[in-house]
């Protein structure tokens, strides 16, 4: 691809680590998400779920009314020494599977986080069709409290991606409706009311967009990644990851056109960007690409996991200035019981030019 060019960033120190695993093999464990609370203690949350596993291979956990055969959880771990090592600290029974949650990587200037997920996956809120739940910990991520819902006239479903902070436009939510659209909610109180959103991308023609993540590129200037769908071909045979970059002008956000990046497709994207200004997209297959431009061009990095199983839904932080861990989990979208164990790992590594 034209977009992609020769390296420039070093990746250095790299190392992979297991961070959970089922006891009752093979595991079931997917779907995370990753923060870092004000004393730099990293959380993350994933979802677990156990049942019969003498029964045949099924995605019967899918159906409410099958429900009450499994026990779907998320749980919840943190670490106070990088990655190192990992501590429980809490569990949530979930009303359905495949859980849509993400948290904002770095504390509001409160100390808050805030986390929204798709109400559908929670027991107390999976009546209110279609919206989005915020809530919000003040203690790092130990415990939560609920701020409010979200809900779009236009559309029945809304799944949650990722929320960033900025100082000018405050806090920016991206989510993706079942139509193939994406969209950002801005809150301009740290996540208890959201007054105002703007379409990022919109299905047209062959191409819808999904699962999009949102970084900052400079003040006031913000890039979304996502994942692309040809409506042609059977789904998950996507194209290249498209971008949007947008700024925020007087009057509101103001998105460009959908590119292709050039990137090849490969599931749920994460993106961000460093302290040093170097944008890092992780993609399922342990795909990492790199720019040193704000996007405009991309480097590819793929003997970085030579010899690792596939992963999916990775989630990228940077722990401290060019430190970045990885959180992934290993598998797929599988049946219960899963053809192989699906656990929670991890990839820890620096970066230079």
């Amino acid at each position: 691809m034209d977009a992609l060019r020769k390296k420039l960033v070093q990746t250095l120190d790299i190392e992979h680590k297991c961070i959970y695993g089922s006891a009752c093999k093979p595991g079931h464990n997917s779907w995370i998400s990753l923060w870092k609370s004000m004393d730099d203690r990293l959380f993350i949350s994933f979802q677990e779920m156990e049942g019969d596993r003498t029964r045949s291979p099924s995605y019967d956990f899918m159906d409410s009314a099958k429900r009450s055969s499994y026990d779907i959880r998320q749980r919840f771990f943190s670490s106070c020494d990088q990655g190192e090592s990992w501590t429980f600290e809490s569990d949530k029974e979930l009303f359905l599977p495949n859980l849509m949650f993400t948290a904002i990587k770095n504390p509001l200037p409160s100390g808050k986080i805030l986390s929204a997920y798709a109400s559908r996956n929670l027991k107390e809120f999976h009546e209110v069709k279609g919206a989005i739940i915020i809530t919000s910990s003040m203690d790092g991520g130990r415990t939560w409290s609920f701020e409010t819902s979200i809900k779009h006239p236009d559309y029945k479903s809304l799944n949650p991606t990722s929320i960033i902070y900025d100082k000018t436009a405050g806090v920016i939510l991206s989510a993706y409706t079942d139509s193939g659209d994406c969209l950002c909610f801005i809150s301009g109180d740290e996540g208890k009311s959201w007054d105002k959103n703007f379409t990022i991308a919109k299905a047209s023609g062959n191409l819808s967009f999904w699962e999009p993540t949102v970084t900052t590129i400079s003040d006031g200037t913000f890039m979304c990644i996502m994942r692309t769908h040809r409506e042609d071909i059977p789904k998950h045979n996507g194209i290249n990851y498209h971008k949007v970059i947008f700024t925020l002008g007087s009057e509101g956000f103001n998105p460009s056109l959908p590119e292709d990046t050039g990137i090849g497709f490969r599931g749920k994207p994460d993106i961000i960007k460093t302290s040093s200004g170097i944008l890092i997209l992780a993609a399922p297959g342990h795909l990492f690409v790199f720019s040193c431009d704000e996007g405009n061009t991309w480097e590819l990095h793929l003997d970085m996991l030579k010899g690792l199983s596939h992963n999916a839904d990775p989630t990228l932080i940077e722990m401290e200035p060019d430190r970045i861990l990885c959180g992934y989990f290993f598998g797929s979208d599988y049946p219960f019981p899963p053809p192989a164990d699906e656990y929670i790992g991890c990839t820890r590594f620096e970066i230079g030019v």
